[in-house]
């Protein structure tokens, strides 16, 4: 039975006569993971901890790796110190209130002609000093507490968390060494969905259907068909090939299956472009 499926799906005849309908490969696909990524630090420094270990499933933000951050961590110390100070602040808002008392009086003073117009002016003239002062306090705490937001991100960037739920896959570094931006810690792969490219016969471009589930015939290690949802048709059609792409996805929750075996297409479309390439 699997060689008259392997029969119908490798169909290779390339016609030269003119007229004579066309029978083409049917080439596998590889089924691969929805999402792969090399996972590097941001910064570069010394590896401090491993939290994973290879063929490990962990969740979204899942801490990974952490680098040596007592640099860190000391910048941020200082710059929680700095932000804590509130005195300046205080210190010049006494000095606005007492600024303006002392004017409100002179004012008063003012109304009985007691008082020279140039007292009043000064007392205005420290007003507006304290004033002053008091914004360059305000602006003071407000670059601390900038530079504390700062330092925070800085210490949270010598840890690195999952970016998504994935299996922890080919570990390449240990504790202790050091790496640069550049350095992959380690691969991370979602294999929740496999998804497969293929190429299939220019004949069954009006057969197929986005959203309908088909089934695709698995190679070794599954052997077994396999039901896809059709998620995708280019419609830019290889003419050259006289084939369309198209995207598949298996749905791997439970991820009994791996990635990386081979895909053909199945028994049935492989008919249809047969049947469609006989017709005169």
């Amino acid at each position: 039975m699997r060689m008259a499926i392997g029969l119908v799906a490798l169909l290779l005849v390339s016609p030269t006569t003119w007229g004579e309908s066309p029978k083409l490969l049917l080439t596998p696909g590889v089924a691969k993971p929805y999402r792969k990524i090399d996972v590097q630090p941001l910064i570069e420094g010394r590896v401090e901890s491993l939290y994973v270990r290879e063929g490990e499933r962990i969740q979204a933000g899942a801490p990974i790796f952490s680098l040596d951050s007592k640099m860190a961590q000391v910048s941020l110390l200082a710059a929680q110190a700095s932000a804590s100070q509130q005195g300046r602040l205080e210190f010049a808002k006494a000095e606005v209130d007492l600024s303006l008392g002392a004017l409100k009086r002179v004012q008063r003073i003012l109304n009985h002609h007691a008082i020279a117009q140039r007292e009043v002016d000064a007392a205005y003239a420290n007003v507006i000093k304290s004033e002053g002062n008091y914004k360059v306090a305000q602006e003071e705490v407000e670059l601390a507490k900038a530079e504390l937001a700062q330092a925070e991100v800085r210490l949270a960037e010598h840890t690195v968390l999952a970016p998504f739920e994935g299996i922890v896959s080919r570990i390449r570094v240990n504790a202790g060494q050091a790496v640069s931006r550049q350095t992959v810690l380690l691969q991370l792969v979602d294999l929740s969905q496999l998804q497969i490219e293929l190429q299939i016969p220019m004949n069954s471009y009006a057969q197929l259907k986005v959203g309908k589930t088909y089934s695709l015939r698995a190679e070794s290690p599954v052997n077994r068909d396999v039901d896809a949802v059709l998620i995708a048709i280019d419609p830019v059609l290889d003419s050259g090939t006289q084939t369309f792409r198209c995207v598949f996805n298996i749905d791997n929750q439970d991820l009994i299956l791996p990635a990386g075996f081979l895909v053909y297409p199945s028994q049935e479309i492989a008919q249809q472009a047969m049947a469609t390439a006989l017709v005169p």
